[in-house]
This record gives structure tokens, sequence and C-alpha cells, in this order.
């Protein structure tokens, strides 16, 4: 086999490593139907190795590449019409890095009915870096969408290598005494670098996201954790006042008998304060939502913040248990920050309930004024805003992804924020 055809090959699996990042831009890993999509990834390859060295027309690489594209999507779970996007989108990102490539050296002479210059191994190299930073560069923005960026310091320093690597390939293509093995030996280390400071990119992409998740189990550990003992605390309490319930009520009939009616009241009055002392704020019988609302709203109350809630909600509601976390520990935490601030009254409005697959959630609360925007945005006024919460960006975007709507208002005393969520 001629070594730039060898060269080629290897390329071409590079560019399936950028077609699977690719298509992690428009489908979550998770998915994906491993068995199918590894079968698929393998047949494009064939596909597209054997149009390269056989027939590399255009018209046939595009009929290829789009049929190619669409198979992979259909091994994902999606709309069709995504998928369709998908396969579209992606064409036109490695068009796009092939129209880069031209307009960077030059080339204007494409046909689709003349064969491509398949010894022009350097140009077939540099279009999948170029298409491979695009991509990257769509994760990018996926990740800053979904609350989870990544610095783009390490997003240039990467561009940054890429860039040098093919700078120092290119003076290498213009020497005239190198082998042509030397040659093929150069651009395969240029893709292996290149393959390993983004393989570097997504490990650390991904560790970013695992932060992240871990952050959500730790909080959701400590919400179940507090549910078990305000559980644990009020069975205690109910235990001990049912043991002296005897004892009480002897003492009222006493009390009674003996004419002393406004002790009697006194007395009866101090039993219902102990029994408004146990508080379970939310009973709906789903343990996510039940240890999120009682954890923070047992805390409001111990801040002295008024309490005022109507929950209505089905205990087998199916919904990820990460995304109302995110939501009602947001928004409660806020609620909360906000009513503490306040030098009049503090109080907090929840209202929540469930009807034909429409979740809508209520929040209210005491609000002095002041707040903090950024492009419209509402941000934390913490000192510590970056391990505080995840922000109602992130609240913003799992409405999002449950086709909901949120709607944030406020005047100088309340503020208002109502979510609607499609489950």
């Amino acid at each position: 086999m001629d070594v730039y055809n060898l060269v080629f090959l290897l390329t071409n699996v590079f560019d399936t490593y950028v077609v699977i990042r690719l298509m992690h831009v428009f489908f979550p890993p998770e998915s994906v139907d491993t068995n199918k999509a590894t079968a698929v990834y393998i047949l494009r390859y064939i596909a597209t190795s054997v149009v390269y060295l056989t027939a590399p027309y255009p018209v046939v690489s595009l009929v290829v590449s789009l049929s190619g594209f669409f198979l992979i999507t259909l091994c994902y779970k999606s709309k069709i019409s995504k998928k369709i996007f998908a396969s579209v989108f992606a064409y036109l990102t490695m068009f796009t890095a092939e129209l880069i490539l031209a307009v960077i050296i030059g080339i204007s002479n494409f046909s689709p009915i003349t064969k491509r210059d398949q010894d022009n191994i350097l140009c077939l190299i540099i279009s999948e870096l170029i298409a491979l930073v695009l991509v990257t560069l769509l994760g990018q923005f996926k990740s800053a969408r979904d609350d989870q960026p990544m610095s783009w310091g390490f997003f240039f320093a990467s561009l940054f290598v890429s860039s040098i690597t093919v700078y120092f390939e290119i003076q290498i293509f213009k020497q005239e005494n190198i082998s042509e093995l030397t040659y093929a030996l150069s651009m395969i280390c240029v893709l292996m670098l290149n393959f390993t400071v983004f393989y570097l990119y997504d490990s650390l992409s991904k560790s970013f996201k695992d932060k992240i998740q871990a952050e959500l189990s730790k909080r959701e550990t400590l919400y179940y954790h507090a549910q078990t003992e305000i559980i644990c605390k009020n069975a205690d309490e109910l235990k001990q006042f049912r043991h002296d319930i005897k004892n009480r009520i002897i003492a009222v009939e006493q009390l009674l008998k003996q004419g002393n009616i406004n002790e009697a009241v006194a007395y009866l009055s101090d039993i219902s304060d102990k029994l408004s002392d146990i508080k379970t704020y939310s009973d709906t019988g789903n343990i996510t939502i039940d240890s999120i609302l009682n954890y923070k709203l047992t805390e409001a109350f111990q801040s002295h913040i008024r309490i005022d809630h109507h929950i209505l909600i089905p205990k087998d509601i199916i919904i990820d248990k990460d995304d109302i976390i995110v939501i009602l520990g947001n928004i409660l935490d806020n609620a909360i920050e906000a009513a503490l601030k306040c030098k009049n009254e503090k109080y907090i409005l929840l209202n929540m309930k469930y009807d034909q697959g429409t979740f809508l959630i209520s929040l209210k609360n005491s609000y002095n004024g002041n707040s903090k925007k950024s492009n419209g945005k509402f941000l934390t006024t913490k000192v510590d805003n970056k391990n505080h919460g995840i922000g109602l960006k992130s609240v913003e975007s799992i409405v999002q992804k449950h086709n909901g709507k949120m709607k944030i208002s406020h005047n100088q005393n309340e503020f208002e924020i109502m979510i609607m969520l499609i489950v």
C-alpha cells in the first residue's frame, strides 16, 4: 500500500474521533446504543476509506457523508427532526473546515466531476484539525450554555499547540531532501500529538462535569440526611407527646373542675404551640422533593422567616432528581438570602402543584430592592459566588430542557419567580 494512503487511513481514524465528539454536541453520550454505534462508526470508516481510495469525487463523498452521519444519529435516542438537523449540521461543519482550508491556501478549483489530488495529505490533515477545533468550539459554547463551562484559556492553549504542530509540519513539507517515509511519520506524529492534546481537553471537561455531579450528589445526601433527622425528631416528639397526653388531659380536666378556665386555656395554648413546633412542610411521599423542601424551609423558619406554603405534588411524579435539586435548591437559597436582608417583614410564599403533565412552581419572598445583574441575568450576591450553588442560569437551562418557561419579576419589596415544567 502507498505510504500516503496509509496515512489517510490513519487520518480517517482521527476523523471518526472528530465525528464522535461532534455527535456529543447534539446528543448526550448516555443516550447512545453503544453496540449499534460501534458497528455504524466502523461501517462509516470503511465506506469513507473506500470512496476516498477508489472514487474520490465530491458528489460521491457528499452522499456517503450525509448517509453516514444520519446512520450514526439513529444510534442515539432523540427526535427524528433533531437527527436530520444533526446530520446536516455535521456535514456543514466538516465542509466548513475544508472551506476554511481552501480560503487559507487559496484553493478555488473544486469541481464535483474532477478527482481531488490524493497526494495532498497535508491539506487533509489540516482540514481534520480545523474540524476538530470547530467541534471543540461548539462543545465549549454548549458547556457554557449548560452552565458547565471549560476554561477558555485551556481551549486557546490547545489551539496554540495544534497551530504550532501544523506550522512545523508545513516547514517539513518545504524541504526537498526528505524521504516520503519521513513525511509520513511526521504527519502521523502531528495527528497523534493533536489527538492527545484534545483528548486531554475532553478528559478535563469530563472532570469538570463530574465535579458538578459530585456537588449535586453531596447536596442530595445532605438533604436526605436532614430529612431523616427531621422525621426522627418529629417521631420522637410525637412519641413523647403521646406518652404525656394522658397526664395533660388530667391536668386540663382538674383546672376546669376547679373553675380555672384562664389557666386551662393557657395550658391548651401551650400544648398547641408544642404541636406547631413539630413541622413537616412537605409530605408528598416523593423523598427528593420532601427532603429538599423540609430542609430548606426548616432552615428559613429557624432564621425567623415566615413560611406560607401550598404543595400538591403526587408521590410518583417523574422528574430527574438532579434537576429538581438544582431548581428548588437554588431558588430557595436565593429566597432565604433575600428575605434575611430585609429589615422589615421576612417571608417566603411557596406554591407547587402538578396538573396533567405540567409542574408549576411559584415562589415569592420579601426583598430589599438590591440585586446584582449581568446581561439582564440575576447573579448571587454572595462573596463566594463560584462555589455557592450553580445559579439561576442552571435553573433556566433545566427549564429549557423540560420545554418549560421561567419568569422573574420584582418590585422594591417582593421578588417572584414562576417556573413551569413539562414532565
